[in-house]
C-alpha cells in the first residue's frame, strides 16, 4: 500500500471516529481515564486549525456578520437546543445525564460543519461567519444557558466560562499566528487528519470511561441514543422540509441544516468529564457518534444527487 493511500486512510474521519469508539469499548476506563485531561487541549487544537483559514476580511461587512451570526445562533441555540432539552426532559430521569444533555444543548455549533458545508455545496460565507460568530457568542451564551437549564448545583458558570476561554478564546487567538504565510501551507496540509484524531481522542475518552454503562445498562444508552438520533437525523429532516416550504435557497438551506444539527458535542463530553462526572459525558459521546453517522449519511446523499 502506498504512503498516499495510508495517509488517506489515516486521515479519514470515519476511520478515526470508528476506531476511537471501538477502542473505547475495548480498552475501557483504565486506558481512557488518564487521557481525560487532554480532551480540552485537543478540542482547542481543532478550533485553532479550523479558524486558521479564516481571513479577517470576511468580517468587514457588519451587516453580513450580524445576519450570519444571528442565523447561526437561532439554528444552534433555539432550534437545536429546544429539541434536545425537550427530548431529554421526556426520556432522561438521571440528573447527571440530563446535565450532560444540557451541556450538549448549550454547546456552540461543531466546527466540522465548515468542511462539510464545502463538500455539500452550501453557503460557505454564511457557515464561516456564523461558526466564528457563534463561538464568540458562546463565551456568554453557553454559561448562561447551562445555568438556566441545570442551575448552579452541578455546573458553576464561572468554571464553564474558564473552560470556554481555554477552548475558544485562546485557540481563536492562536489561529491568527497560524495564518503566517510560512506556516499556513503546512497547517492546510495536515489539518484534516489532526482535526479528525483530536476529535477521536474525545470520543475515545468519553466512550472508554463509560464502557460499563454501554455494556451494563443498554436501555439507558438506548434512551440517550434516541435523543441523539432525533436531534441529528430527525431534526435535519424536519428543518430541510420547513426551509424547502419557505423557498430558502439550497446553499443557505445546507448551512442552516448543519447549524441546527451539528453541535460541538465533543466540548459537551469534555466539559462534563471535567466539571461533573464520567456518566454526564455519555450524552456528548453518543451524540458525537450520531453526528459522525449523520455526516456520512449526508455525504452519501450528496453523492447520490451528483
Amino acid at each position: 500500500m502506498s504512503w498516499r493511500r495510508v495517509r488517506h486512510v489515516i486521515g479519514n474521519r470515519n476511520v478515526a471516529f470508528g476506531t476511537a469508539f471501538v477502542l473505547g469499548l475495548a480498552l475501557g476506563p483504565a486506558a481512557a481515564a488518564p487521557l481525560a485531561p487532554y480532551t480540552v487541549p485537543a478540542l482547542g487544537v481543532l478550533i485553532a486549525l479550523t479558524a486558521a483559514d479564516v481571513s479577517g476580511r470576511v468580517f468587514r461587512d457588519w451587516r453580513q456578520v450580524l445576519r450570519a451570526t444571528g442565523l447561526a445562533l437561532a439554528a444552534t441555540y433555539v432550534v437545536n437546543t429546544v429539541v434536545v432539552v425537550a427530548l431529554a426532559a421526556l426520556l432522561v430521569r438521571e440528573p447527571e445525564l440530563y446535565a450532560g444533555f444540557a451541556l450538549v444543548a448549550a454547546s456552540p455549533p461543531a466546527v466540522g460543519g465548515l468542511g462539510f458545508c464545502t463538500v455539500l455545496r452550501g453557503d460557505v460565507t454564511l457557515s464561516l461567519i456564523g461558526t466564528i460568530g457563534a463561538h464568540v457568542a458562546a463565551l456568554a451564551v453557553t454559561p448562561a444557558l447551562t445555568l438556566l437549564l441545570v442551575g448552579p448545583g452541578l455546573v458553576r458558570p464561572q468554571q464553564l466560562f474558564v473552560l470556554l476561554v481555554e477552548l475558544i478564546a485562546i485557540p481563536l487567538a492562536l489561529s491568527r499566528a497560524l495564518r503566517y504565510r510560512r506556516i499556513l501551507p503546512y497547517v492546510r496540509r495536515w489539518r484534516g487528519p489532526v482535526i479528525n484524531w483530536a476529535y477521536a481522542l474525545v470520543i475515545f475518552v468519553a466512550v472508554g470511561v463509560n464502557r460499563d454503562i454501554f455494556f451494563g445498562q443498554p436501555l439507558l444508552v438506548g434512551r440517550v441514543a434516541v435523543v441523539a438520533a432525533a436531534s441529528t437525523f430527525g431534526l435535519g429532516t424536519l428543518v430541510e422540509y420547513v426551509l424547502r416550504r419557505r423557498r430558502v435557497s439550497r446553499a443557505a438551506r445546507v448551512s442552516l441544516i448543519l447549524f441546527a444539527t451539528l453541535k460541538n458535542a465533543g466540548f459537551a463530553a469534555s466539559a462534563a468529564l471535567t466539571l461533573i462526572s464520567a456518566e454526564a459525558s455519555l450524552p456528548g459521546a453518543v451524540t458525537s457518534v450520531f453526528i459522525s453517522l449523520y455526516l456520512v449519511w449526508l455525504g452519501l446523499q450528496a453523492e447520490r444527487r451528483r
